[in-house]
C-alpha cells in the first residue's frame, strides 16, 4: 500500500516511513513503482518495528497502533465496508425473493397444466366406449 496509507494506519508521519526505509541498519522494506510512488506492506512494517523497538520510540508507537483494534478500519471505511455488505445483502435479498416468485408461478402453471391434461384423459376414458373382443 502507499506510504500514506500506511502511516494512517500507523498512526505517525509519513516522513517516519520514508526515513525509514533509507535506513542502512535493518531498512523498511518497500517497494517502487513509477518515478515516485514509494509502497510497503502491513506485515513489513511490523518486522521492521519489532527490530527498531529499542531505538525508535515512533516504531513502538506504530506497532501499539496497528495492534489496536481501531487499526484495523477507521470509522469511514467501516462506513463504507457496511453499505457495501448491506447493498449485496439487499440485491441478493431481491433475487432470492423474484426466484421464488418465479418458482411459485412456474409451478401454478405446471399444476394447471397438469389438472387439464389429467382431467382431458379422464374425460377421452369416459367417453370410450368398451368394445367386446370378436370371436374366433
Amino acid at each position: 500500500m502507499p506510504l500514506r496509507e500506511l502511516a494512517r494506519r500507523a498512526g505517525i508521519a509519513e516522513g517516519s516511513l520514508r526515513s525509514w526505509a533509507k535506513r542502512q541498519d535493518r531498512p523498511l522494506r518497500t517497494q517502487r513503482y513509477g518515478a515516485r510512488s514509494v509502497t510497503s506492506t502491513i506485515a513489513d512494517l511490523r518486522v521492521f518495528c519489532a527490530a527498531h523497538l529499542d531505538e525508535l520510540p515512533a516504531a513502538k508507537r506504530a506497532l501499539a497502533h496497528l495492534d489496536s483494534p481501531t487499526a484495523a478500519l477507521d470509522a469511514e471505511s467501516l462506513r463504507k465496508v457496511l453499505e457495501a455488505v448491506i447493498t449485496a445483502v439487499r440485491a441478493t435479498t431481491a433475487a432470492h425473493v423474484e426466484l421464488a416468485d418465479n418458482t411459485a408461478t412456474t409451478c401454478r402453471a405446471h399444476a394447471t397444466a397438469l389438472t387439464s391434461a389429467l382431467r382431458g384423459l379422464d374425460d377421452a376414458l369416459t367417453r370410450i366406449t368398451p368394445v367386446a373382443p370378436e370371436p374366433r
